[in-house]
């Protein structure tokens, strides 16, 4: 071979080289999503939630899906989350359905109603077996979003004052969120809104007297208990209290395989979390009784027959709200009346 067909067969190469390259890096190509959440780093629902689901994406896509991950308030407040992904702002973030109601009618459901579930495993079967999370999933997606629940779990109340009676429950200043707002005002407390990174001074002044705020875990590392040493032990109500928003749009510009990854990945964590999350809250429960000087109290039975009555006008005054919103109350009474011992 002469030398000028040896440096055309290696110029043949290179560029067969070249292109071979090009085509593995374009296959390859990274995509980093800037994802953000209405919760501090404080709470361990950034490491077990959002941390957790950043490593296995990346794990199950070898890179080339990225999750740069920001806390509570530093790209948009809590309430200004929907938007922004809707937009395509950012094209994820990690919510709460308490502050989605203006948008989603099945928002207040998603986030839990009193006396809806007696067990985790309850709410989990009506999201996932039943059809729920198919519903609001719907609704979201006329906003241009993907919605995923995070996981589904007890939402508890901690108090500076011993609660004894209807009489004492009754003007008590409630730090509160979403459906539960109006179910524990119509009970008889106070019941506001503020962002929890706002709850512990709050709490440490006087300005409220009882928050509520995810359960143990939550409260025992946002420093709750160290200002509020009452647990109630009977939650308001178990629901998904966080969700993941997806801009559709930005799952589209993804390659199908990760498209697809994304999606089962969701679905998994929605177990694997929620199962880690039953585990964790019984460890939490031990290590706060025993080091933290936390008691844990029941409601009075004045107070829990209110409960009874308002929870049921909860219910009507959600199944209102719309054909999905009825839809979903149907649906969850028919799985009360299946599991009913009477």
């Amino acid at each position: 071979m002469n030398v000028s067909k040896i440096i055309a067969h290696g110029a043949i190469t290179a560029t067969l080289l070249t292109t071979s390259i090009s085509q593995v890096l374009a296959e390859e190509e990274q995509y980093v999503w800037r994802v953000t959440t209405h919760l501090p780093m404080a709470s361990p629902t950034w490491e077990h939630s959002l941390v957790k689901l950043k490593n296995t994406l990346e794990e199950r896509t070898d890179g080339r899906l990225v999750l740069d991950l920001y806390p509570a308030d530093s790209l948009f407040g809590a309430t200004e989350l929907f938007n922004a992904v809707r937009r395509g702002v950012i094209p994820m973030a990690l919510t709460s359905p308490a502050y989605l109601t203006d948008q989603l009618e099945t928002a207040g459901i998603a986030f839990g109603l009193p006396g809806a579930f007696d067990e985790v495993w309850q709410a989990a079967h009506y999201f996932k077996n039943l059809g729920f999370e198919e519903i609001i999933r719907e609704e979201a997606a006329g906003y241009g979003l993907y919605y995923a629940s995070d996981k589904v779990y007890p939402y508890e109340m901690f108090s500076r004052v011993e609660i004894d009676s209807l009489e004492t429950f009754e003007g008590m200043r409630i730090r509160v969120a979403g459906v539960p707002q109006t179910f524990l005002t119509n009970v008889g407390a106070a019941a506001s809104f503020i962002p929890g990174t706002e709850l512990y001074q709050a709490l440490a002044t006087g300005t409220f007297d009882a928050g509520v705020w995810g359960a143990v875990q939550e409260a025992s590392n946002m420093g709750f208990y160290e200002v509020a040493s009452y647990r109630v032990q009977d939650p308001i109500l178990i629901g998904a209290l966080e969700a993941y928003i997806i801009n559709e749009d930005a799952i589209e510009r993804l390659p199908d395989d990760i498209q697809e990854i994304l999606k089962d990945t969701l679905e998994d964590h929605f177990w694997s979390t929620t199962i880690d999350h039953m585990y964790r809250e019984e460890v939490a429960l031990r290590e706060i009784e025993s080091s933290q000087n936390v008691t844990s109290i029941s409601l009075p039975d004045d107070v829990r027959e209110k409960m009874e009555v308002e929870a049921d006008n909860i219910w009507k005054l959600e199944e209102n709200k719309g054909d999905s919103a009825s839809a979903a109350i149907e649906m969850l009474r028919g799985f009360r009346n299946d599991i009913s011992k009477n």
